[in-house]
């Protein structure tokens, strides 16, 4: 019986356009998510509903089950909390996304590892794509880099420096915003990456006041600098003490000048190259250059976002190896079928060399008795 009805909803999603069979169809899914002991049934309506999110109608319908969906990420099968996850993302859009990412982002804070990297690719995809404001966004991927630093990519923050650069009505909340997240006593490195490359191009914004002036944002990249394992996330930093000299070189020229020094014998040879080259930017007689160097980043080209690009290849990856998987177990089943073919032959064959015998047998008797007689 439960055949029969996914392949019901599997000709509801090839028609599309029937809304009476589709809201049939949703109700059939909504009744068996809720099968409490019948997992393989779970996820096939999981599957199906994320196969059928693309049409608008049934998308809708999905969010009455939005409740059920959310608590089987928690599932203790890990191949139902990842279906649930495809559904989330497939059904959010920008009426539901401040809660779906809100689930998301609790969930994160106690989800397993072998989810977790899905599941911040996703959030910040969503963030972005159905944001409310930008201000919530970039709220939400630096909750988001707190939680999982070790699984945001630098695709992630680098999107986040791309946006508010392209606006600059964002730029002062962002510097704000960023000069507070790092003022944490615990801070992932893809953090102090990415405030530490907004506080070097945006800082300017948030100078005027005393808890946040220069020398303090100087004090506190520093603090993180001596923090810092990667040797990446300290290059960064060393442009942001750069760019801090040439917005305010009254008031932090010394201090950068006395660190530039100390790193101009580093082993790291990249880390060592920017010291020197930034040591001889900071000189009185290369004021003009600086200048010219370090004048502000123009804005991103509009792009396809990365993190949109990845997640599509994951997909098609998917679904190439389901593929794979369905016409494997097909040539599986056409040779069972067709072993038991030969072996139907073969009985066949044999029943009929049996039957053959006994009719030989049978002819001979009355022969000989005939004979005899």
């Amino acid at each position: 019986a439960h055949a029969v009805v996914f392949e019901a909803v599997n000709y509801v999603i090839h028609l599309e356009s029937n809304q009476q069979l589709i809201h049939a169809a949703v109700n059939m899914l909504g009744q068996r998510i809720t099968s409490g002991n019948q997992p393989n049934y779970r996820y096939l309506a999981l599957d199906a509903m994320q196969r059928m999110s693309h049409i608008p109608e049934a998308a809708q319908q999905f969010k009455r089950h939005q409740e059920t969906i959310i608590r089987s990420l928690k599932d203790n099968d890990v191949s139902l909390r990842r279906r649930s996850l495809d559904v989330l993302y497939s059904m959010c859009d920008s009426n539901n996304s401040e809660q779906v990412v809100g689930e998301l982002l609790d969930y994160l804070a106690n989800s397993d590892f072998s989810i977790r990297e899905e599941l911040v690719l996703r959030v910040a995809i969503l963030a972005e794509r159905f944001s409310p404001n930008l201000q919530w966004y970039v709220d939400t991927i630096l909750k988001l880099m707190s939680l999982a630093g070790d699984y945001v990519s630098d695709q992630v923050w680098m999107r986040v420096v791309q946006i508010v650069t392209n606006h600059e009505d964002l730029q002062l909340y962002a510097a704000e915003t960023c000069f507070k997240a790092l003022k944490n006593e615990l801070v992932h490195e893809s953090m102090i990456k990415c405030g530490g490359y907004i506080l070097g191009e945006f800082g300017h914004h948030i100078a005027t006041k005393r808890e946040t002036s220069a020398e303090e944002q100087f004090a506190l990249l520093k603090e993180k600098f001596d923090t810092c394992d990667q040797n990446e996330t300290k290059q960064l930093l060393l442009t942001a003490f750069i760019k801090l000299v040439n917005v305010h070189p009254d008031k932090v020229k010394d201090k950068v000048a006395s660190m530039l020094s100390d790193h101009t014998k580093t082993i790291d040879a990249e880390l060592q190259q920017r010291a020197i080259e930034y040591l001889i930017l900071s000189r009185p007689d290369k004021e003009s250059m600086l200048e010219t160097v370090l004048d502000v980043m123009p804005h991103f080209p509009e792009r396809e976002n990365m993190l949109t690009k990845k997640i599509k290849e994951r997909e098609r990856a998917s679904t190439t190896d389901r593929t794979a998987a369905q016409i494997k177990s097909g040539k599986a089943d056409d040779e069972d079928e067709e072993e038991a073919r030969v072996d139907l032959s073969a009985g066949a064959a044999s029943s009929a060399q049996s039957r053959a015998k006994t009719a030989g047998g049978g002819g001979a008797a009355p022969q000989a008795a005939n004979e005899g007689g």
